[in-house]
């Protein structure tokens, strides 16, 4: 085990496979105790105890922004070696269900709730890393449906040519990050690895229409 690998498991991810890993979700861990939801609960009807947080994309990202609280300063460009879609969901919710079954020493915990969490109805792809990367996605988020499960996508919005593919693979909601108000802005506060990448987010933006469910997420920093 590397250094990394021991950092991001002191941080409580559970990793899975070569580039991807899950991290139980606060909202998560508060539903399981009777206690509070997310917004995901409270407006659109997504289980907060049946919903898995995860990447596919650990430590690859084309952006430094100021405000991330990862450490990126080991940011790659690309995923070295890709694994498969169905085994990374099985590794999803195999390692959620890991996480969480210690709760049944709980006393302070909704039975209910958590014999639901073993059975996981959602995957949040939201944790780390930029998430169109990952060249398989399509068929990961068919994958997902394929087992009756929801799924959220998270993205910078710096790979149209990805959307495009997922126009036709489409994810239960798209969330496209909107960083800055302009390129000026953007270039000082995101500081790109990659060429040309406001330009694209314009891009990405237009195609925001042709999904069923797509969400402009502000990023809205003091100063």
């Amino acid at each position: 085990m590397d250094i990394r690998e021991k950092d991001l498991r002191k941080q409580g991810y559970r990793l899975i496979g070569r580039h991807s890993a899950i991290k139980t979700c606060l909202w998560c861990k508060k539903a399981i105790k009777g206690e509070d939801t997310c917004y995901k609960h409270k407006f659109y009807g997504i289980e907060s105890w049946r919903c898995i947080q995860a990447s596919v994309s650990m430590d690859v990202c084309n952006l430094i922004c100021e405000w991330c609280w990862r450490d990126i300063n080991i940011n790659k460009l690309k995923i070295d070696k890709e694994d498969n879609p169905k085994e990374l969901l099985d590794g999803f919710i195999e390692e959620q269900k890991k996480a969480l079954e210690g709760y049944y020493g709980f006393k302070n915990v909704d039975k209910k709730r958590l014999d639901e969490a073993m059975k996981p109805r959602h995957v949040a792809l939201s944790l780390s890393g930029e998430t169109c990367y990952y060249s398989k996605l399509p068929e990961l988020i068919n994958e997902i449906k394929k087992r009756g499960m929801t799924s959220f996508v998270v993205t910078n919005g710096t790979n149209p040519e990805m959307l495009k593919k997922l126009v036709k693979n489409q994810p239960t909601q798209l969330y496209i990050t909107l960083p800055a108000p302009n390129k000026e802005i953007f270039m000082k506060v995101c500081k790109p690895l990659v060429k040309d990448i406001w330009e694209k987010i314009l891009e990405s933006l237009k195609l925001l229409e042709k999904f069923e469910r797509g969400t402009v997420r502000l990023t809205l920093v003091k100063g």
